[in-house]
């Protein structure tokens, strides 16, 4: 028997698809991105099993997995956490936290190791949609010497499974 070997986000996945409980709800989240600091526009996208790490009737926290790539040929991807705590019947504020790897296209950001923070304000407009308006921030961290960050506006559209 030939036993093929599991790709690092496939293992991944799989570990994360174990850790969530059944009644969790998975999102999906598009975005179109800016950066006037490197006159970029792109796209993100972004998928959370909510709920599986912290479930509350205001907070929810889980794992999550996103991409992003602008016009400047920089793209990025990451795994990590992501919450949100509603303010409100329809109002909510949302953050996450990823490390991931970066590929440059024209943009320099010390290193292809970039931490991504998000921080965003957001609106039901359905039982299952939404819609907000959100800051992240590319950083290395300190794990180069060279650390000019990026910072981008994301608007985002959010489908709930």
């Amino acid at each position: 028997m030939v036993r093929r070997s599991r790709s690092i986000p496939a293992v991944l996945l799989t570990f994360l698809a174990l850790q969530t409980p059944a009644a969790v709800a998975d999102t999906l989240s598009l975005g179109l991105s800016a950066d006037r600091d490197r006159d970029a526009t792109g796209a993100a996208i972004e998928y959370r099993w909510t709920g599986s790490l912290v479930s509350k009737p205001r907070l929810e926290a889980g794992w999550a997995m996103a991409a992003q790539a602008d016009s400047n040929g920089n793209a990025w991807v990451g795994l990590g956490v992501a919450a949100a705590y509603r303010l409100g019947d329809s109002l909510f504020v949302e953050g996450s936290f990823m490390p991931g790897y970066y590929a440059e296209g024209d943009d320099q950001l010390g290193g292809d190791s970039q931490f991504r923070t998000m921080l965003g304000l957001g609106v039901d407009i359905s039982g299952t949609d939404a819609v907000s308006l959100a800051v992240s921030h590319f950083s290395n961290g300190g794990l180069d010497d060279y650390n000019p960050g990026a910072n981008t506006l994301l608007l985002q559209w959010t489908k709930r499974f």
